[in-house]
């Protein structure tokens, strides 16, 4: 009673981290991003286009998360010289469609230590493929077409230099935005999310999963808009993560987009990114309509739209998400001014997206909320938990059996009063941490405060 789940939305952190400040990217950015840690490097693929509206897939890395360099890597042409950081072009066959996804695959072989999932176009599109017809829904037509682009799929032993699988399609379904695909070493199957796009319930997501990179099945309705969401609500991109740093914890970080019937301008027409949590990958709870990261300020560089991308970079204590933003509309995109976008950061402390948090009623001594966990077993031998509470809020712990009742020497009256803020904060009774005792028995959590926010909890050694 009194502990409500809270969701904490990200910050930002100052500037765009990628500014369009080279010729290949002179018109815009595509949506969405890839980046992971890699041998203690961060590496970052972003796409963007010049002025022939060619899709170039480029290449930064940093340090610090914060400070990005765009190496000279001499790998593609443009305009006659490979002085450049662009990595990946499409080939002579398939132009590269503006919207990828970059993983590192733990599980595949060192030729193919990294993974690309991608938007094409035949370059010719007169060519016969004799692949079975893909039908969409044009949403700014408002009926079903055949779809002239791929899901495809490329490889690269170092992120850099790729090489296109010999499959057109990874995927009996069209492309529409920037689709996800990473390793799932809980189920050790690849897994694939992609736009759906519905007749009836606007832009959607599915997902397919498969022991080969190559060849996914059709995917499946994971997540909807329903009669919660205000106005037309399509979920546009996806952003799917399995979180590295909980178990069973999967993440989409959704653009939830406003807009007008028919598509049509003059009406709502931006987006903001909204969160949706799994326990398995599949079946997804969306149970906040407010949003994990707003737009920005009018003027900012993502004042209209933001679309995260998938990827969580850990920093000490925090956690590093990146975002394209955009401060033209959604429809002023499809001619957009010159140098239309940049990728900015946001944060929130380690395991920081949701919270219990109890109200700063009560007082010194009186609770504002408690709240009692589930029945659950451990092997640690003490308790850590994530909490803020702040300057004036406290917290207790009781550990109680399985009827219920505070065991001897675990209770309000031997716990300790926790205070402050901390990710890992080490919860004692009468100064006592040892719970080597109550390893393997059936217990639970009551927790006991005023004025703070519980993030989790963990038993260690």
């Amino acid at each position: 009673m009194g502990f409500v789940t809270t969701l904490n939305p990200a910050t930002r952190v100052g500037a765009p981290v990628i500014v369009l400040d080279k010729p290949w990217e002179k018109a815009r950015l595509g949506t969405g991003q890839s980046v992971v840690e890699d041998d203690g490097i961060y590496k970052m693929w972003y796409t963007s286009t010049a002025e022939r509206r060619n899709w170039y897939l480029c290449y930064a890395t940093s340090k610090d998360g914060i400070h990005w360099v765009k190496p000279s890597l001499g790998i593609i042409e443009f305009q006659n010289s490979k002085e450049n950081n662009i990595v990946f072009a499409g080939t002579s066959r398939t132009a590269y469609a503006g919207q990828s996804t970059v993983f590192r695959d733990p599980h595949g072989p060192s030729g193919a230590r990294f993974k690309l999932v991608y938007g094409s176009n035949l370059r010719n599109p007169k060519e016969q493929t004799n692949l079975p017809k893909i039908m969409f829904r044009d949403y700014s037509e408002a009926r079903w077409k055949e779809s002239g682009s791929f899901i495809s799929a490329a490889y690269s032993p170092d992120g850099l230099h790729w090489t296109p699988s010999e499959r057109l399609r990874s995927i009996e379904w069209y492309y529409d935005t920037q689709d996800v695909a990473f390793w799932d070493d809980r189920i050790k199957k690849y897994v694939l999310f992609v736009r759906w796009n519905h007749e009836t319930l606007d832009r959607a997501i599915g997902r397919s999963e498969s022991d080969d990179f190559e060849d996914f099945p059709k995917p499946q309705l994971v997540l909807t808009s329903d009669a919660l969401d205000p106005v037309i609500t399509g979920l546009y991109n996806n952003a799917a993560t399995k979180y590295p740093y909980a178990d069973r914890a999967y993440f989409l970080f959704i653009s939830a987009f406003y807009h007008s019937p028919g598509d049509v301008s003059g009406g709502p027409d931006g987006s903001e990114v909204q969160l949706a949590t799994s326990r398995d990958g599949i079946h997804f709870l969306r149970p906040w309509r407010n949003a994990f990261l707003r737009i920005g300020l009018e003027g900012r560089f993502d004042a209209s739209q933001v679309y995260m991308g998938p990827g969580v970079i850990r920093a000490g204590d925090e956690l590093y998400l990146y975002y394209t933003g955009y401060r033209p509309s959604h429809h002023e995109l499809e001619a957009p001014p010159p140098g239309s976008g940049g990728i900015g950061v946001a944060k929130i402390r380690l395991d920081g997206f949701s919270s219990q948090d109890a109200p700063p009623t009560g007082g010194a001594q009186v609770a504002g909320g408690v709240l009692i966990t589930v029945p659950l077993k451990f092997s640690g031998n003490h308790l850590e938990i994530n909490v803020d509470a702040g300057a004036g809020g406290w917290l207790k712990v009781e550990i109680l059996d399985q009827n219920g009742q505070p065991l001897p020497e675990y209770g309000a009256s031997q716990a300790d009063l926790i205070l402050g803020n901390s990710v890992r904060k080490t919860v004692t009774w009468q100064k006592r941490t040892d719970l080597s005792a109550l390893q393997g028995r059936s217990v639970q959590l009551r927790y006991i405060g005023r004025d703070v926010k519980l993030y989790g909890f963990q038993f260690s050694n």
